[in-house]
């Protein structure tokens, strides 16, 4: 009898599940195959999770990049859009209204009767800037302004850009000095704009070739007074020193305020 039952026991434990025999003590583990499978899917997954993030910080860091360079190019273009448009100015331009002898680089006295204005500031004569003067190369220029309002030109009433080459890289310069700068003559007054461990200025042109004359005024004999508006085209192109193809050009057009009676 017990050895029946031990028999029938042994045959249930025994028993086929499947085509092959499972014993209830032994559980049934993970094969080798299914291993390397799963291995393969985790490293997949893992590979493609990297690949996705070093795309995104390659992006992020082209983006910043090109940023970094957009933002000097256009402050260097809007600082020299602010000389453009002053280009010319004096203190007293009041008194050349519709004078057509005042003239860019002349003097102008003032007749005495226009001095007895009190508070105003006695001014026996007026000094008129030369205004906006371009570099036949058309890289650099050059202009004057009243900067201290004293209706005269003298010290630090000067200005002007340049685009050069330092060790190789362009730069963009500004004229801090105090007499009139020469665009091809080195000078310590000659001072950076742009940064050339950063960004390298490969062209920078400066063209009036849009400017134009206008009638305004015309006299009872048919005499008519013209001026000549100037309108400046700027074109700065530069890229990254530490990657070229990182490059932007932008191209800014300013009218000079002060135009110039003929």
């Amino acid at each position: 009898m017990c050895t029946q039952d031990a028999y029938t026991l042994l045959s249930v434990y025994t028993q086929e599940r499947n085509g092959r025999p499972i014993h209830p003590l032994r559980q049934r583990g993970t094969t080798l195959v299914e291993i390397l499978v799963a291995m393969l899917l985790s490293l997949i997954v893992s590979v493609s999770a990297v690949l996705a993030l070093s795309s995104s910080l390659g992006l992020n860091h082209g983006a910043m990049q090109y940023t970094l360079l957009s933002n000097e190019l256009r402050k260097s273009v809007q600082l020299m859009s602010r000389d453009v448009r002053r280009a010319g100015y004096t203190a007293g331009a009041q008194w050349c209204l519709a004078n057509i002898l005042c003239q860019p680089g002349t003097t102008i006295a003032l007749p005495e009767a226009l001095n007895i204005l009190d508070p105003l500031p006695l001014i026996e004569s007026i000094e008129l800037p030369d205004g906006l003067s371009l570099s036949n190369s058309g890289d650099c220029f050059t202009f004057e302004l009243d900067r201290d309002q004293d209706a005269t030109i003298g010290d630090g009433d000067y200005g002007g850009y340049r685009h050069t080459t330092v060790d190789g890289v362009g730069v963009l310069m500004t004229w801090m000095g105090p007499d009139a700068p020469n665009c091809a003559a080195d000078s310590e007054f000659w001072v950076p704009v742009t940064n050339a461990s950063v960004i390298n200025i490969n062209n920078f042109t400066v063209d009036d070739s849009a400017s134009f004359d206008e009638v305004v005024s015309t006299d009872i004999l048919g005499n008519s007074t013209s001026q000549r508006v100037r309108r400046i085209l700027i074109r700065v192109s530069g890229e990254l020193v530490s990657d070229s193809e990182v490059n932007e050009t932008i191209e800014t057009t300013i009218d000079v305020r002060n135009d110039i009676l003929i």
